[in-house]
C-alpha cells in the first residue's frame, strides 16, 4: 500500500505483489484526508485506514486487499449531525500570479445559492504544508 499526495490530496494506492496491478482506494467526497491506521494483526490481508471529510466524521475502515471489500469498523458519533444535509466541493481558483489554488467548500445544500452566501475564508499553506480537510 502506498500513501501519496496528488493535487494536494492524500490518496491510497495498492500495488499487488504478484501481478503489479494497481488499485486506488476511492473516496466519496471531493475533499478529504486519509491515513493508514494501526492493525494489530501483522500477517493479515486486511488494511485499516482512516478517512474524514468536511461532511464525514472520522471513520475507520478495514479493507480486504484480496477481495476489495471494505467495512466500517468505527465512525465518530456527532449528536444532531445529518451529513445528507451538507455538500462539499473542491474548486481551483486562479491567484493574481496565475497559480491555481485549491479551495474546499462545505455548505448546507438547502440554503446554498451560488454567489449569494456569506463566506468564512480560512487558509494556511507554507513550508510545503497544507491543511487537511477534516470534519
Amino acid at each position: 500500500m502506498v500513501e501519496e499526495r496528488e493535487h494536494g490530496l492524500l490518496r491510497l494506492r495498492q500495488i499487488h505483489r504478484q501481478s503489479q496491478r494497481e488499485t486506488q482506494i476511492a473516496f466519496d467526497d471531493p475533499t478529504y484526508v486519509t491515513w493508514i491506521a494501526y492493525n494489530p494483526e501483522p500477517e493479515t490481508a486486511c488494511l485499516r485506514y482512516g478517512y474524514s471529510s468536511m461532511t464525514t466524521p472520522d471513520t475507520l475502515f478495514e479493507l480486504d486487499m484480496d477481495s476489495g471489500e471494505r467495512q466500517i469498523l468505527k465512525q465518530q458519533e456527532v449528536k444532531g449531525f445529518d451529513g445528507s444535509r451538507y455538500r462539499s466541493e473542491r474548486l481551483w481558483i486562479a491567484a493574481r500570479d496565475g497559480v491555481k489554488v485549491p479551495v474546499s467548500l462545505v455548505y448546507r445544500h438547502e440554503h446554498f445559492r451560488r454567489g449569494n452566501n456569506p463566506l468564512l475564508v480560512y487558509g494556511y499553506g507554507s513550508y510545503g504544508a497544507s491543511m487537511g480537510r477534516r470534519f
